[in-house]
């Protein structure tokens, strides 16, 4: 769907569409067939995913798979700090909070993580902490369009907190650097 949107955008106006943010797209009936957002959709993709998964009786409803600039797994992105599993669509819809949360609250860097060299290493939480003064952050409305010879997402993982607006201590005017 959003393939369509942004093709017809590119022959109507002969122009891309210069940013996506995916929350937590839909993998159910979707993810196998290769339809969900993908990088060159726009000048900018950027997906957070908070249901990874195929098991719908957990709430594990959101594509794993990375497909933009930059993929945010927030706590995993699998399971959300404060969704209990009799609230199946709690962890689906944390992706929301999480982006509003970000944009009300930018003295919370909503990383200050470290950037995953794979999807299995963002799930465990264990990732590069070298890496942690470029980190990009959710809720950057700033993002430079990638350049062309960045082929890979930027796998981004972070935690959360239980309740709004979900920063953790560390994350406040953490001083985290734009890539």
């Amino acid at each position: 769907m959003l393939f369509s949107v942004c093709y017809s955008v590119q022959i109507l106006y002969l122009t891309k569409i210069g940013r996506v943010t995916a929350l937590d797209t839909a993998a159910p009936l979707f993810q196998d067939d290769g339809i969900y957002p993908h990088k060159g959709d726009a000048d900018w993709v950027e997906g957070v995913h908070t249901s990874a998964g195929s098991n719908i009786v957990k709430g594990q409803v959101g594509v794993g798979v990375p497909y933009g600039d930059v993929d945010f797994y927030p706590n995993g992105g699998q399971e959300q700090p404060g969704c209990s599993l009799t609230e199946v669509a709690c962890n689906h819809q944390r992706a929301y909070g999480y982006y509003v949360s970000a944009l009300q609250h930018p003295e919370c860097k909503m990383t200050a993580g470290p950037i995953c060299s794979n999807v299995e290493k963002a799930n465990k939480g264990e990732c590069d902490q070298q890496s942690e003064s470029k980190t990009p952050f959710l809720g950057d409305l700033s993002r430079p369009p990638r350049s062309n010879s960045q082929t890979n997402s930027t796998i981004v993982y972070f935690k959360t907190s239980e309740e709004e607006p979900f920063c953790t201590a560390s994350q406040w005017r953490s001083g985290v650097e734009r890539l």
